[in-house]
């Protein structure tokens, strides 16, 4: 699970890095808070040792891991849908 949560903290760095790449901030803020919610998460399941709290924190950081990659795809797919009409305007012969 740490390896998703990884991922996703390039991609915000990444974002971060070219700014175009975020056309809805709102979503791009959701998923840093997503994030971070699942980095205090994994803290709290280390913090607490009870098999039933770790297994509540390790479900609860996958279903944010999840929306956090769902809230990324769509800032993806929304910037590829306003990259589209200039490319597909340059391959039209």
């Amino acid at each position: 699970m740490n390896g998703v949560t990884t991922a996703i903290l390039l991609f915000i760095f990444l974002s971060m890095a070219i700014p175009s790449l975020i056309k809805n901030k709102s979503q791009f803020y959701c998923a840093v808070a997503a994030v971070l919610g699942v980095i205090f998460l994994d803290a709290l399941g280390h913090v607490v040792h009870s098999d039933a709290f770790s297994a509540f924190t390790y479900f609860m950081s996958a279903l944010i891991q999840i929306l956090a990659v769902l809230l990324l795809v769509a800032l993806l797919l929304g910037t590829a849908a306003s990259l589209a009409p200039p490319l597909l305007a340059k391959l039209a012969i």
